[in-house]
């Protein structure tokens, strides 16, 4: 049964960047899954100054990869969570939430955002 894993927006961002990317997740190891939350479609886009070959990479990654949105239990999670951190990060909080709610490990290159999370697998690689 192949593992699906939550891919945080500065994992997808680096991959978008490199362009071997395209191949690389194609020819990945077929017994994982990787998926992103709604908000890292929602960060990805808001950052400033993107160039159109950039948002065509943004585009052709949201078409590789599954997407999860965020409900209400993953915003009554976050939410919950929000109470809990000194630093009120939303979107972060909100990609949390949603590892934890779909038993997700995710990756990230800032695992520092995301420490002190009960029960939150958190990983820097594969």
């Amino acid at each position: 049964m192949p593992t699906r894993v939550l891919l945080d927006t500065n994992i997808v961002i680096e991959m978008t960047n490199d362009l071997s990317w395209q191949e690389w997740l194609l020819r990945s190891d077929p017994t994982y899954i990787f998926m992103i939350s709604t908000v890292t479609i929602m960060e990805m886009y808001a950052l400033a100054g993107q160039s159109q070959l950039e948002i065509d990479r943004l585009d052709l990654a949201c078409d590789l990869l599954e997407s999860i949105p965020v409900t209400s239990a993953v915003a009554k999670r976050a939410a919950l969570l929000l109470r809990t951190r000194t630093r009120k990060n939303r979107p972060d909080v909100l990609i949390a939430a949603t590892a934890l709610d779909y038993y997700l490990p995710l990756i990230t290159k800032n695992t520092k955002d995301f420490r002190g999370i009960p029960g939150l697998k958190v990983q820097s690689t594969l």
